[in-house]
């Protein structure tokens, strides 16, 4: 049990390292703007270029959650329900989206939906949004629906892990018996009426945090709005586009208005959302297996061929646009004689390793990409396990007000998203280090924000998870405690730290909002900024495409691996959504 002055040092040190930038940048906007915080909700409806960017947030996030839901709900269910062989792969590719950096899943889309991919090639035209995409905008008035829709299913293929994460482990274990004793009952005749007395308390609870978690991750989304819906604004990609020129005294306030609008109307919608998903996760995480996973799935017997079909198409949806970006890499658009054709080659990787189109090679990058993921690891993982240790012991004190505040501060940097975190971070530097700009460290901060909730969520319901009895018999044999975290504590929670070390290290490599913001300050890169950074050159250049997807394709190949050796590790009853 943590000691109250170490808990305290703990909570302090954590919201220092999140609140501090964000802090001294609203602080910095408000002495600029001269607009206090609380005033600068209205600024957004005063700007032009804000004009329905909030409410078009709003409609991508909404619809993105209730897509994902539509979606991931079934493949849930038939994944918990009945006998599958290698069920540990299947629900490994079906949840490895998650960890895909966005901006790989930005490029994989971005072939599925562009001219020459599958989607055009059967008349599906949702880039230049013309056939049946045209038509169905001009019906309904909707101008570039075809973009909207490609970012709401890359959102939906994003977060689709979440739903199938909190509802697959908690029905896989839950008894079958139940629903054949409630057909007894009234109230059980019809299916509808199982639903609501028996799955509905049961699975509500996960349904509307994995719900919360798509609109938030949606909300916050940059690189694949950036990437698949040019044509329109979020609030991310606004700050991101007006905070290269924000905080500066006497030069374009209305940047400095766009930024400081848009974080405090992000902060209001996210810290809402997030307060909701946390309450959510802990109703969640207090239902406990009834029976074990295989014999559940016994009882159900093999799957019916409707039910194989959901499952192949799942699968086929999560792995496509991965498949798609392997395979543009190794592409390249030859014209001759006015005449355009694709050749097979690995001339984009020799392009991207080389960095003969970017400012940088992939091998620069990638150097860079490990330093950040191995320093945001050393200090995320015991920063979020200390925090989820202090949540533990608050909760079995009984201080379960001060368990759900800290447990929100800890969702805390999800709040103020990725491109706000490097805002963040970019103008308290402003005020107070401005020799720091050149610092090739700097984004390690950034990704310590953006990683350390995770590493909490993961560690949170392992800690609630083990057996007590054990740690009272070490102190019965007068261990002390070092000796109780060694020899106890540590072997039984290996598999958790496996897994939150494993994603903190993938979602560092993977990080890219923040990194973009900060990495215009300096002269360093990394995988994710490079893919950017390539597919922003001009398309005359024919190594340009191939070589983006050959450093997105090494980016996805690390995370990846990192992923499936968390999915090694990581107890099939684990209800934690990461």
């Amino acid at each position: 049990m943590l000691s109250r002055v170490l808990r305290t040092l703990v909570i302090s040190t954590y919201a220092l390292m999140i609140l501090a930038p964000v802090v001294i940048a609203i602080d910095r906007l408000w002495a600029v703007t001269g607009v206090a915080p609380w005033q600068a909700f209205g600024l957004l409806g005063d700007l032009a270029v804000a004009d329905g960017v909030l409410l078009f947030t709003c409609l991508v996030s909404v619809t993105a959650s209730l897509l994902t839901l539509a979606l991931g709900l079934p493949l849930a269910i038939v994944l918990a329900k009945y006998e599958w062989k290698n069920i540990a792969l299947i629900r490994a590719i079906l949840v490895l989206p998650f960890v895909c950096p966005a901006i790989v899943a930005a490029m994989g889309f971005l072939v599925l939906f562009d001219a020459g991919g599958p989607l055009n090639y059967v008349g599906i035209d949702l880039y230049q949004q013309s056939g049946i995409i045209g038509t169905i905008s001009a019906t309904l008035g909707f101008a570039n629906i075809g973009h909207f829709i490609a970012l709401s299913l890359a959102l939906c293929w994003f977060n689709l892990s979440l739903v199938i994460r909190f509802i697959e482990p908690t029905l896989a274990n839950m008894n079958p018996d139940w629903e054949d004793q409630l057909k007894l009952l009234p109230q059980g005749k019809s299916l509808w009426q199982r639903i609501r007395h028996l799955y509905a308390p049961i699975l509500a609870p996960g349904i509307i945090a994995s719900a919360g978690l798509t609109f938030v991750f949606s909300f916050t989304s940059f690189a694949l709005v950036r990437w698949l819906a040019p044509s329109a604004d979020t609030l991310e990609t606004l700050m991101a586009d007006y905070g290269g020129s924000a905080g500066i005294y006497g030069y374009r306030i209305m940047s400095s208005e766009i930024v400081l609008a848009s974080s405090m109307v992000q902060i209001v919608i996210l810290g809402s959302a997030l307060w909701l998903v946390s309450h959510m996760q802990s109703l969640h995480q207090s239902r406990i297996a009834i029976v074990a996973e295989s014999f559940r799935r016994k009882q159900q017997g093999k799957a019916k061929l409707g039910h194989r079909a959901i499952l192949v198409c799942g699968v086929v949806f999560t792995v496509l646009p991965l498949l798609l970006t392997i395979i543009s890499s190794f592409k390249m658009r030859v014209v001759e004689n006015g005449q355009i054709s694709t050749e097979w080659t690995t001339q984009g990787w020799s392009i991207a390793w080389r960095g003969d189109l970017s400012y940088a090679g992939a091998g620069e990058a990638l150097g860079y990409s490990l330093v950040y993921a191995a320093l945001t690891l050393v200090i995320s993982m015991p920063l979020g396990w200390m925090m989820a240790a202090t949540i533990h012991s608050l909760e079995k004190e009984g201080k379960l007000v001060r368990a759900k505040i800290v447990d929100f501060i800890s969702f805390a940097p999800l709040i103020v998203s990725a491109v706000m975190a490097g805002l963040g971070i970019l103008l308290g530097i402003i005020m107070w280090f401005p020799e720091l700009f050149a610092w090739f460290l700097l984004p390690v901060w950034a990704h310590i924000m953006m990683v350390t909730p995770f590493v909490v969520r993961v560690m949170l319901p392992a800690l609630r998870s083990m057996d007590e009895r054990y740690i009272e018999q070490a102190k019965i044999l007068r261990l002390n405690q070092f000796q109780r975290f060694r020899l106890i504590t540590l072997p039984s929670l290996k598999g958790p730290v496996i897994v939150a070390s494993a994603l903190c290290l993938a979602f560092s490599l993977g990080e890219f909002g923040a990194t973009w913001v900060l990495a215009r300050t300096g002269d360093w890169t990394t995988l994710s900024v490079l893919v950017d950074d390539l597919m922003s050159r001009p398309n005359y250049f024919p190594g340009v495409r191939p070589a983006a997807m050959a450093s997105a394709t090494i980016l996805m190949s690390l995370t990846l691996a990192l992923f499936f050796i968390s999915e090694k590790f990581r107890d099939s009853k684990d209800t934690g959504g990461f």
